[in-house]
């Protein structure tokens, strides 16, 4: 009877020493964001998941997961104070079935999600967690903390799982009464612009020589057939296009939170006027001189488009839009001015205007023949809260 207990001893202590050496192998941890970009105040579930792949069981496994702090998570179970300085508790239900109980603890710029979880060998359990972000903006998940413990629960291992996976929050829609109505006049003169313009390219036709017509547009082949000279006859319509062009600079010296009304108005502000536009059905393209934090190689230009693919990739470039310009306004403007069309609408969005960049304005009217519309955004802000 003793060697029987020695041997348990023995072959326990063994396992126990195992169990604390091999107590992270087979841990993995990845997650995600159901959709990305997203609107403001929309629900959007972080989707995590912690697989066991080894022949073993987990008996304790600790999860801490490292999300933004602007993630308010919405749960109807909390419990716990508000206070970001505390500790809240809230349940969600995991792929297995089984409630799996969050303690939340927001620090800093970061909240820490920590759950509690028992593992079966080659098991896999995912959990979604219902957050919104009430601010534009780009926001990571970083990944999470893991800690197992040994068959005894007396010793712990706990590895690092780095992660950067972005969930990007477009800028909200501007519901300003002065803005919808300078875009519907706006939009109005560009349709009626379609009969004014004569496109050579669209030949529906040929007519009688009146002695006025340019000798490109003599038809020469139906000519040479008969005494009488003719002239292609051409299709008066042109297919509108709009050039939209963002401008974050400013000279003003606004203090941080009057900067961040200001510059957030103005991305609204964008994205209202390309909603109009597509709305519309004109093609648009789109420039500006802000910096898109993480989207370099896509940013700052979209070429004339239509459609919501073309309209969500500037909307996700305006969620990743930090406030700084990567260029002058001016050199934003000169780049225009080299790729204008004749006929091409501009629409100019900036937080203010000054003298020289009302000069490169003026220039795009001039090459383009067309109107150019300014929107002061932070003129109507004020308007708007007068």
């Amino acid at each position: 009877m003793l060697t029987f207990i020695i041997v348990l001893c023995v072959v326990g202590g063994v396992v126990e020493v195992l169990s604390y050496l091999l107590a992270m192998r087979g841990i993995s941890y990845s997650s995600k964001p159901s959709a990305s970009p997203i609107e403001p105040g929309e629900e959007v579930s972080i989707v995590s998941t912690v697989t066991n792949d080894s022949i073993l069981p987990k008996t304790f496994v600790r999860v801490s997961e490292v999300v933004p702090n602007a993630a308010v998570i919405m749960a109807d179970d909390s419990e716990g104070a508000e206070d970001s300085r505390l500790a809240a508790y809230i349940h969600v239900r995991s792929s297995n079935g089984s409630m799996v109980k969050l303690r939340v603890q927001t620090t800093g710029v970061n909240a820490r999600i920590s759950s509690t979880l028992y593992m079966l060998p080659k098991q896999r359990i995912t959990k979604r967690l219902p957050v919104t972000f009430r601010r534009r903006g780009r926001y990571y998940l970083n990944g999470a903390y893991i800690s197992c413990g040994d068959m005894l629960g007396f010793f712990t291992k706990t590895e690092h799982f780095p992660l950067k996976k972005e969930i990007v929050v477009m800028p909200k829609r501007c519901g300003d009464s002065a803005l919808a109505r300078l875009l519907g006049g706006f939009l109005g003169d560009v349709s009626v612009r379609r009969f004014i313009f004569e496109d050579p390219v669209l030949t529906i036709g040929i007519r009688e020589y009146t002695g006025s017509e340019p000798m490109k547009s003599i038809a020469w082949k139906q000519s040479a057939r008969t005494d009488e000279i003719y002239v292609k006859k051409y299709d008066y319509t042109l297919e509108p296009t709009v050039t939209v062009i963002l401008n974050v600079e400013h000279s003003s010296d606004w203090g941080e939170k009057e900067l961040e009304r200001n510059m957030e108005h103005t991305f609204s502000v964008a994205r209202t006027v390309c909603e109009q536009i597509n709305a519309s059905g004109v093609k648009f393209s789109f420039m500006t001189n802000a910096v898109a934090a993480g989207a370099e190689r896509i940013w700052p230009q979209a070429q004339d488009g239509l459609g919501s693919h073309h309209l969500m990739a500037i909307f996700e470039g305006l969620g990743r839009s930090t406030y700084y310009p990567i260029t002058s306004f001016s050199k934003t403007l000169a780049a225009a001015a080299k790729r204008v069309e004749h006929g091409r609408s501009h629409i100019v969005i900036t937080p203010e205007m000054t003298p020289a960049w009302r000069r490169g304005v003026r220039r795009l009217e001039h090459l383009s023949g067309a109107e150019v519309v300014v929107v002061d955004t932070v003129s109507l802000l004020e308007e708007a809260q007068a």
